[in-house]
């Protein structure tokens, strides 16, 4: 039987915010090192270029940013440091706050998603419907904003 695996990435419109972050910060980088070379300063120019380059890659990460749900695990896909987590071994669920988003902690690893997610609402819902299948719901620890604990652990609240 073929697990069926359900992904979430980054929304169009936090993509284009990083784009245009990437714009602001990039576009000043390339021409302090075509001033740099221009009055002959070699080294700082390539410097500046070298900064401009680890810039476009961190922004490259970070667009390519997916979550993948499957029935038994949770998984971070991304160039640096990918985890998995197994619902059943989830120990806290965070559901957001005034300053934090929203992220799932296990023994030693932590997946941190936020609002800029397509659909977060339901990766959220089919997060805690998964924990509930694989373990008591009661063992796992619930923080962050009441209003969404509610909403989202009730009976009520179902997987879609």
């Amino acid at each position: 039987m073929e697990q069926e695996v359900k992904e979430f990435s980054l929304r169009t419109k936090s993509k284009w915010g990083m784009f245009f972050l990437f714009s602001l910060v990039g576009g000043p980088m390339l021409y302090a090192a075509y001033l740099n070379y221009s009055v002959g300063e070699l080294f700082f120019a390539i410097l500046m270029v070298i900064l401009f380059l680890t810039w476009a890659i961190v922004i490259l990460i970070a667009v390519g940013f997916k979550i993948k749900l499957t029935g038994t695990s949770l998984y971070r896909q991304g160039l640096i440091s990918p985890s998995i987590i197994d619902f059943e071994d989830i120990t806290t669920i965070h559901f957001g706050s005034t300053l934090s988003n929203f992220y799932v902690e296990s023994e030693d690893k932590k997946i941190h998603f936020g609002k800029d997610f397509h659909n977060h609402e339901k990766l959220l819902n089919n997060i805690v419907a998964y924990v509930r299948r694989a373990k008591d719901i009661d063992e796992v620890k619930f923080l962050g904003d009441t209003k969404n604990i509610q909403k989202y652990t009730s009976p009520m609240a179902q997987e879609e």
